[in-house]
């Protein structure tokens, strides 16, 4: 099963949301994922459109990797449950 949350221009894949829960996502988790890290993806975003990294229809896509390279994964326990 492959998803993805798209929330206004966002779009963030299923297996993004793999590194920060702990469990299984699901679409429900991955939303709630999205409202507790809302500044982080915002920040992202933000850089992508700043970069003019826009997908073709103008949509702003966030990948692991623009996590890895935005703000710094914090330990563990602060990690989503």
């Amino acid at each position: 099963m492959e998803f993805g949350v798209e929330i206004g221009e966002f779009r963030v894949p299923r297996r993004v949301f793999q590194r920060l829960l702990p469990e299984r996502p699901t679409p429900e988790r991955c939303v709630e994922a999205y409202y507790l890290q809302r500044t982080r993806f915002e920040s992202i975003a933000e850089r992508k459109i700043r970069r003019r990294q826009l997908t073709e229809d103008g949509n702003v896509e966030i990948t692991g990797r623009d996590l890895r390279e935005g703000t710094p994964m914090t330990s563990r326990s602060a990690r989503l449950r």
